[in-house]
């Protein structure tokens, strides 16, 4: 299963880098200023930033995706917690 997000912010690559720099405390974890890789223990996360567009994807079986989704849009909400308008909608795909 395959789980997109596509949040507009003026703050996506402070977001990004802060999302990652969260989760290396435990998990394994890539990051450069546009990208972060986090190898969650269900699923894959892959976190990309275009601009003012932080895309938000999760990669991996559907059994826990809710709370995987949830998860990290609760850790986005928290770091964006000075912005009074932060759209997070899910879609969900199957994998090829």
């Amino acid at each position: 299963m395959i789980s997109t997000c596509t949040v507009r912010t003026p703050n996506a690559a402070r977001y990004l880098k802060a999302l990652c720099r969260h989760w290396a405390h435990h998990l394994p974890v890539e990051q450069s200023d546009t990208h972060g890789r986090v190898e969650f223990p269900v699923a894959l996360g892959l976190f990309t930033v275009e601009g003012d567009t932080l895309t938000l994807r999760l990669e991996g079986p559907e059994e826990g995706f809710d709370r995987m989704e949830a998860g990290v849009g609760d850790h986005l909400r928290r770091f964006a917690f000075r912005e009074s308008v932060l759209v997070i909608a899910w879609t969900r795909t199957p994998a090829a």
